[in-house]
Formats: C-alpha cells, sequence, structure tokens
C-alpha cells in the first residue's frame, strides 16, 4: 500500500484451487503501518463490495483470479452525493449549522443544552463571549493567509490587518504605543480600525483584536455564549479526498485529481486553473494547501500532518505568526515517524481498571 487514499489493484493471490467464491480478509495500512478505516474495497466487475473498519480490516466474498480494487476515490464521490458545493454566502455565513447544503455529519444543538454542556466555539470563534475568546482572539498562520490568491474568497474570512488591540500581549506587540502597521499613522485611525471590526461581527467591548485573527467560524448569535450545531463532514473534504487519492497513482490519475481539483477550488476562487499543476508533486504540494485553507478550522490539522509525515515548525518561512512564549514545545514537533508524541496513549486509570489490558498493551 503506496499511501492513505492511493487507489491500490490487487490480484487475489487464494491458496486454493476451487473456484468456488471463499471470503477473503485482510488489512489495509499505509507506508507507516496505520490502519485505513473507511477504504472501498470491491471485487472488480461485480456489484460485491465492503468498507474496511475502524482498524483497517476488512472481509469479502470472491474467488480465485479475481481482483479486488482498493479506493478511497469512489467512496469519496459517493459520500458527496446530494450534497452540493456551497455558494460564497453561504461559506461565509460561520459555520454554524447543519442546514449548509454541503454538510454531510455534524451534530445538531438542541434547546436543553447549554454551552455548559458543549461548545465547540468557545475555543474557535472569535464571535463568542467566552474569556478565553475575548482575551486571546484565534488567529491563523500567516504563511497560508498570505499564500491565498486575491481572486479567492476564502481570504477575506481572514484579517491580516486587524490591529493587535492587547496592551499586554505576550508578544509585545499590542496596544497603539507598540503599532507597527503602517495603516494606522495615528491613535485615531488605530482605534476606529479596532471599533470597524467589532460593530462588522458583533464583538462585545472586551474582545481583542489581532493581526491575521479569524471569522470563519462565527456562532449564529454572535457576542453571546449560545452553543450552535458542530459540522464533521461536508462534500467539499470528499472533492479533497478525491483528488488526492488520484494524484498518488502517479502520471495514471493526473487528469481526474486535476479535474476532481477544478471542481472545489474553482467554486472558491474565480482564476483557479488546476490544469497548471501537472505533475504528482505539483498536485500534491496544491492539494495539501487547498484542504488546509478549506477546511481550516475544523479538526483535520492533526491526521492530515500524521498522514502526510510532516512535522510542526512555526518558525520557519517567515514564520507562522504564533508566539513561542505560548507554545513552548509545541512551537516544533518532529513529525510522527520519528515521535511517538503524535500518538494517543490508552490512559494509565484504563489500564489499571480494565483486566483484558496491561502496559504491554500501550500504544507506541
Amino acid at each position: 500500500m503506496n499511501y492513505i487514499r492511493h487507489i491500490v489493484v490487487l490480484v487475489l493471490a487464494l491458496m486454493s484451487t476451487a473456484l468456488y467464491a471463499q471470503t477473503v480478509s485482510g488489512t489495509v495500512t499505509d507506508d507507516n503501518n496505520q490502519p485505513l478505516p473507511g477504504a472501498t474495497i470491491v471485487v472488480q466487475g461485480t456489484n460485491t463490495g465492503t468498507t474496511t473498519d475502524f482498524d483497517g480490516n476488512y472481509q469479502i466474498r470472491a474467488t480465485q483470479g479475481q481482483t479486488l480494487v482498493f479506493s478511497y476515490a469512489d467512496a469519496a464521490v459517493a459520500a458527496r452525493n446530494g450534497f452540493p458545493l456551497m455558494g460564497e454566502a453561504d461559506w461565509k455565513s460561520g459555520f454554524n449549522t447543519n442546514d449548509l447544503p454541503e454538510v454531510i455529519w455534524g451534530s445538531n444543538v438542541i434547546s436543553t443544552e447549554t454551552t455548559f454542556f458543549r461548545s465547540y466555539f468557545y475555543l474557535a470563534s472569535n464571535t463568542f463571549n467566552g474569556s478565553q475568546i475575548r482575551n486571546n482572539p484565534k488567529i491563523a498562520d500567516k504563511r497560508l493567509v498570505n499564500a491565498i490568491p486575491a481572486t479567492d474568497y476564502r481570504k477575506d474570512v481572514f484579517l491580516p490587518d486587524a490591529p493587535n488591540s492587547n496592551s499586554s500581549a505576550s508578544n509585545q506587540e499590542g496596544g497603539w504605543s507598540k503599532n507597527t502597521n503602517p495603516l494606522y499613522t495615528t491613535k485615531t485611525e488605530f482605534d476606529a480600525a479596532i471599533a470597524a471590526i467589532k460593530n462588522t461581527y458583533g464583538l462585545v467591548s472586551g474582545h481583542n483584536t489581532h493581526p491575521y485573527m479569524h471569522f470563519k467560524l462565527k456562532n449564529k448569535n454572535p457576542g453571546s455564549i449560545d452553543p450552535d450545531d458542530i459540522i464533521y463532514m461536508r462534500s467539499a473534504e470528499m472533492y479533497l479526498i478525491e483528488a488526492e487519492a488520484h494524484a498518488m497513482r502517479g502520471a495514471d490519475g493526473i487528469a481526474e485529481a486535476q479535474a476532481a481539483l477544478q471542481t472545489i477550488a474553482g467554486a472558491r476562487d474565480s482564476a483557479f486553473n488546476a490544469a497548471s499543476f501537472s505533475t504528482q508533486a505539483d498536485l500534491m504540494k496544491e492539494i495539501k494547501f487547498q484542504r488546509r485553507l478549506e477546511l481550516w478550522g475544523e479538526g483535520f490539522g492533526y491526521t492530515d500532518h500524521i498522514r502526510w509525515d510532516e512535522g510542526i515548525d512555526h518558525s520557519t518561512n517567515g514564520g507562522s505568526g504564533a508566539s513561542e512564549i505560548l507554545y513552548q514545545d509545541a512551537f516544533k514537533i518532529e513529525k510522527p515517524s520519528t515521535n511517538n508524541k503524535w500518538i494517543f496513549k490508552i490512559p494509565q486509570a484504563e489500564i489499571d481498571a480494565n483486566p483484558n489490558i496491561t502496559p504491554a498493551n500501550q500504544n507506541k
């Protein structure tokens, strides 16, 4: 298996010479020997198929000489059926409701659940009226934001020129007295820019602003603590999965990868041309960029880094804008293949209480 979401064709090598159907089982893994859940396995030329479970395991009935086709692309195409891509207005509306046309799966907030039960937006939305958000507005990696073309409307939800209004900011760059943005030549201009942002997005007086803050995720009632729906899966992701699956086939998959990528990126960027990415390396680089942009803030970065075996370094290429003082050891993280800190550990309390597991079963 060359890669997650890589389409692979395997010819069965059954030990028996019998021609009747047998149950074939196995485990689908990636280059790092990690299981791949949700992969589609189909007996080529038939309607017989199955998918891998959470641990990458599968069972399927087949006869000697038949071919199994392993694919993530086909599953992605099927999953998005009936869920059209959002237009610009919906994309900019805040990602706060499962009623958006792209949403395949999400959690619906109900009236009996207040923010004390759950609220993803408390930690993610700069319009939420919580102390964490008011004091520390969430910002995007400036390397990503600066790379977004001007013709791409997704750029609009990030504010690279928002003033740093927090005079006690840990980076020592907050407040008018430490302003370095040439857009603001007077304190009046500086304060007016802060007021305009608060008025536009419904922030309360206690909200700080910060360069590269985002307004992609917005609660329906800005300036409140009302909880909102949580989106888990969108059709946009399915196009990106399809593009990646085809790109990993190499030369044979270039055209199909370009087509899938053009559909999603072209819907967001009026000048996008997937044909300009004509090699596997160029396509994969662009697919990664599009995933980071389209799915920003939705919780995919962790698994993407693991799948691509990429570390994190907030200091490279001009820096991300993150504070090393705040991030500490997380400011630079080695890639997953050389750093087992990416792996979730079984809680010691579970090992102590569960007679079916021992310390030897701990994830390593």
